[in-house]
């Protein structure tokens, strides 16, 4: 199940102010899956360690693009927080 259908079967709040991720190496995946352009969640939280160098700087290069601010705030762990609408 996507995260819009998520939203929409369950009545969620349609703003999301954080999105939680933990999927041991499919972390970017998932973001990917999450529809950020509509969902436009203000901060992710998700697990970096796992994924390879290529797939880190694709979502990096991704998330950068959609106008977040990443840091990294533990060895593993890396959060976007939304800079622009």
């Amino acid at each position: 199940m996507t995260l819009i259908e998520a939203i929409k079967k369950n009545n969620f709040a349609k703003e999301i102010d954080f999105l939680q991720i933990d999927c041991e190496g499919y972390d970017d995946q998932v973001i990917y899956a999450s529809d950020l352009e509509r969902t436009k969640p203000v901060a992710i939280n998700y697990e970096f360690c796992h994924l390879s160098n290529k797939r880190y700087d694709k979502l990096a290069y991704y998330l950068d693009s959609l106008g977040y601010y990443r840091f990294k705030w533990s060895l593993r762990d890396e959060c976007a927080i939304k800079t622009n609408s």
